[in-house]
Parts: structure tokens; C-alpha cells; sequence
């Protein structure tokens, strides 16, 4: 696996406030919203590398939201997989509770996959893809597992930290786009689900962007029963060089943990 060059803009090296883009994105972008009705044009099934002409919305705002995302989109069109140390909050649906833990996320565009270690340890790891939501509780030797059909909330995800405008103009409408309020020299584009899409359980995407940095800055994904997923990523590695990334992407319940199966 070799690296690529992200010119014209840069990996992510500066460090910025970590409650400025985890609040901030509960605010949407105000430059441009749409007015999501017959100005939008069914686009799914859209071939691979039409993504930035096929974005879904009213068409001034997916003017400013190709201009956002077509850098960052070029820089990582080739990246499969990377490792970024990352602030991530999440909001518990069925009781409204927030958890906030740091560490490093990895993420594969192929099969999508996520695998999140807080504070930099196994003690606690929660990977998402597909099909699959397992968090794995060493601590207390217990695992539980979420089983969907299609699990939305993994794959936009990693849709979104690769930029890959070939689904998100298949699956979403561009909502607005524009500076992000709460730090104004980044940039927010804010997605919704196309009806045709079949991300029923998703409700908002806000992706958000520093011009000169690759990867982006900031990610939350709504769901509609009330979860939130946020992200904030710092200094990523674009396709590290592991020797197996099967087993970097693959999370096995040891025989001796209880686990939980539930299903999505």
C-alpha cells in the first residue's frame, strides 16, 4: 500500500479546540439551505466518478457544495484506509446519555468499517460495518452485538471521512453548505437522506472541513430515534502499511465473554 500526495491540500497536523467542532455541529450551515422538492433529481445507482456532477439538491447549493467537497474528495479518491486520533460523543438513543472518550479510529472504505479504541487501549472497543455494531468490554469480559440489514450509520460514516461522492450523491440530498458558524474558516456541507436511498435510520449527515487539511475535521450522524455519532479527527495516517488489514479490521469476541446479541 503506498501513500499519496493530497496536493493541493495538506494532511491534518494543527490542533484546534475540541468543543468548538463537536458543538458547533449541532448548528447547521447558513450560507445556502435547500428546499429539498422538485429541484431535486433522483441520481441513485450512480456510476463511480460522476459523484460531484450527480450531487442531489437545489442547484445554488450544490454549486457551493462541489466547490467544498471536489479537493478533498481528488486527495482521498485512492485512499482505502486510515488511522486518525479522533474525540468521539455519542448520544444513546433510548436514554439521552452522552459518552465522550478519545483514541484512534481506524477506518476502511471497503468493506466499510470502523474500529474505535478510547483512550488507546483494547480494554474497550466498539467496531461498526455493514451489518454489525460490536462493542467489546474487556473490563467486564463482555461483548454486545447489534445485528442490522444494512447498518446506515457505518457506512455513511465512512463515506463521509473519505469523502466518497459517489454515494454520497446516490444516498443523500445536499441540505446546505457553507462556512461553519462556530469557526468560520472551516467549511460545513450538510446532507439528508434521498427517499430512495434506504438509510431510514439516518437522519442528518454534517461533515466538516478545514481547506487545507484532507480528511475531514468533523463528522455527525443523526439518527432519526434520537442517536448522535460525533467525530472530530486529528493528524490522520492515509493508508498505513499493515501486513494484515483483515485482522486490523476484524474484532472477535474471546470464548470466555458474555455477549449480547441484539438485533438492529
Amino acid at each position: 500500500m503506498t501513500s499519496h500526495q493530497l496536493d493541493p491540500i495538506r494532511p491534518a497536523t494543527r490542533s484546534r479546540s475540541r468543543a468548538g467542532v463537536l458543538r458547533g455541529l449541532s448548528l447547521p450551515a447558513i450560507l445556502m439551505t435547500a428546499l429539498v422538492a422538485a429541484a431535486c433529481t433522483s441520481t441513485l445507482n450512480v456510476p463511480a466518478g460522476t459523484g460531484l456532477t450527480s450531487l442531489q439538491g437545489a442547484p445554488e447549493t450544490v454549486a457551493v457544495a462541489r466547490e467544498i467537497l471536489e479537493p478533498h474528495a481528488v486527495a482521498l479518491s485512492e485512499v482505502q484506509m486510515l488511522v486518525a486520533t479522533c474525540v468521539r460523543r455519542e448520544t444513546i438513543a433510548a436514554t439521552g446519555a452522552h459518552r465522550i472518550s478519545d483514541g484512534p479510529l481506524f477506518v476502511r472504505r471497503a468493506p466499510a468499517t470502523t474500529l474505535f479504541r478510547p483512550s488507546g487501549t483494547r480494554r474497550l472497543q466498539i467496531l461498526e460495518n455493514e451489518t454489525t455494531r460490536l462493542v467489546l468490554d474487556a473490563s467486564r469480559r463482555h461483548a454486545t452485538r447489534w445485528t442490522y440489514a444494512v447498518n446506515p450509520r457505518a457506512i455513511a460514516g465512512v463515506a463521509a471521512i473519505l469523502v466518497d461522492v459517489d454515494f454520497l450523491a446516490q444516498a443523500f440530498v445536499v441540505e446546505s453548505a457553507g462556512p461553519f458558524e462556530e469557526e468560520p474558516a472551516l467549511q460545513q456541507v450538510t446532507f439528508i437522506p434521498s427517499p430512495d436511498a434506504g438509510l431510514a435510520t439516518v437522519e442528518r449527515l454534517e461533515i466538516v472541513f478545514d481547506p487545507d487539511e484532507a480528511v475531514p475535521v468533523g463528522l455527525r450522524v443523526m439518527g432519526r430515534d434520537g442517536a448522535v455519532v460525533d467525530y472530530e479527527l486529528n493528524t490522520p495516517t492515509l493508508d498505513p502499511v499493515w501486513r494484515n488489514p483483515e485482522a486490523r479490521f476484524t474484532l472477535d469476541v474471546p470464548p470466555n465473554f458474555k455477549i449480547s446479541e441484539q438485533q438492529g
